[in-house]
């Protein structure tokens, strides 16, 4: 940037002498600045014109990227993303009743039962299956059909419905960050945030 002017230039932005690095603003200014105190015999030429907008322009894209980094930075500030990026395949435990192909819930009676009985809802049709677990089995069903369903449990001993919980294990299969926050990401598409995981499994 040439300047023929021996006038001295006083209204140059103090956060340009003052600093390593300049905004688009302040490189605007400084061309207003250049262009105001120009030699009238020898004007800037609009070829030379042209290329200092150019250099504003990359300024500008420059500007946005340290941008976007900072707003990266700040999105993962406090995340291990790769030991969360470990859990993808695995399989969390959390608050849910959908169950995705290869999804499982442990069954988890408080009581004495006779039968556990797992209701099966397929989200599409409606359609509902039941799984009865008899004392002894193993309490554990593991969804392998591609549509997914909807669970309910229920537990009977003598006839009469007595207390039976139930923990659902679904598998990791992405993460994606939001507003600051990781989530895992569930074949279904839905997200299930990592601060509310109580348990991790193989």
């Amino acid at each position: 940037m040439v300047v023929n002017s021996v006038q001295t230039i006083t209204d140059v932005p103090q956060s340009v002498s003052g600093s390593k690095s300049i905004s688009k603003d302040d490189f605007l200014k400084i061309l207003v600045t250049q262009l105001k105190y120009q030699n009238p015999l020898d004007p800037l030429k609009p070829d030379e014109l042209l290329v200092q907008l150019a250099q504003l322009t990359e300024v500008e894209k420059l500007q946005n990227l340290e941008n976007l980094l900072e707003e990266m930075k700040g999105l993962l500030k406090g995340q291990d993303v790769s030991g969360w990026a470990n859990l993808i395949g695995k399989k969390v435990m959390c608050d849910d009743t959908v169950l995705s192909k290869g999804d499982e819930v442990s069954l988890t009676p408080v009581v004495d039962f006779d039968q556990i009985i797992l209701a099966v809802s397929d989200v599409n049709d409606g359609n509902i299956k039941t799984i009865t677990f008899e004392k002894g089995d193993t309490l554990v069903y593991r969804h392998e059909d591609d549509n997914d369903v909807k669970i309910s449990v229920a537990a009977l001993k003598n006839g009469k419905l007595v207390e039976c919980g139930m923990n659902v294990f679904r598998t990791v299969r992405g993460l994606v960050s939001d507003n600051g926050k990781m989530y895992f990401v569930f074949s279904n598409g839905q997200k299930y945030s990592t601060e509310s995981i109580k348990e991790i499994r193989e």
